[in-house]
């Protein structure tokens, strides 16, 4: 999982967008956010859409990590956002170890 992308679910939590929100707005389809669940690729166009929609600038929502650098603790982490964002629960972005 090169790029990860809790920073983003942190931010759209924080901001009150919830996996129902951005789908049901059509801000973004089911398949994207998969991707970005699973750290896979998007294209740059998402990229700006997101930071435009939360005003910022992308190392606010994502960031590399090497696949020999991911400890235990950072898929734990990863997982535990995930699973928090699925459920509608707030994640703060200083909750999550991004070490």
């Amino acid at each position: 999982m090169p790029i990860n992308y809790d920073k983003l679910f942190a931010l759209l939590k924080e901001k009150g967008y919830s996996s129902y929100k951005l789908r049901q707005d059509k801000i973004v389809g089911q398949s994207l956010l998969q991707k970005l669940r699973e750290g896979g690729d998007i294209d740059t166009r998402s990229i700006k859409r997101f930071c435009a929609l939360l005003d910022c600038q992308p190392g606010d929502i994502m960031e590399y990590v090497p696949d020999d650098m991911a400890t235990p603790d950072d898929i734990a982490a990863h997982e535990i956002a995930m699973e928090e964002f699925r459920r509608g629960e707030t994640v703060s972005h200083d909750d999550i170890n991004w070490e």
